[in-house]
């Protein structure tokens, strides 16, 4: 049984952008996270270019795991894209909803 790649990571030239999949559960991140990391090891050696994740909406106990998993492998900036905006403006996901159709009846005359 393969584990889905639920993590992608984007190299940019001020950060690197780590893009959590919206449908994945906290413990595929985890794990997904851990096989990722060595490679972002690698891949920084003395670098302190500050890490964005985005994608997924986490709670605080789910971006605290992931913050101290990331610091602990590499002394780096770990920031997190979110609502930090209030009413819709602050919305930046898109959401799917199945809408029904009612119906509209006219009457003639006093309710």
């Amino acid at each position: 049984m393969e584990i889905k790649d639920c993590i992608n990571v984007t190299l940019k030239k001020n950060e690197v952008i780590i893009k959590i999949d919206v449908t994945a559960d906290h413990k595929k991140v985890m794990a997904n996270l851990k096989k990722k990391i060595p490679e972002l090891k690698k891949l920084y050696k003395e670098d302190k270019t500050p890490i964005l994740i985005k994608g997924k909406i986490l709670s605080t106990k789910e971006k605290n795991e992931i913050k101290t998993l990331i610091q602990d492998a590499i002394d780096v900036e770990v920031r997190f894209e979110g609502a930090k905006a209030l009413g819709l403006y602050g919305i930046q996901e898109t959401y799917c909803r199945e809408i029904s159709t009612s119906e509209t009846k006219f009457h003639r005359g006093w309710l």
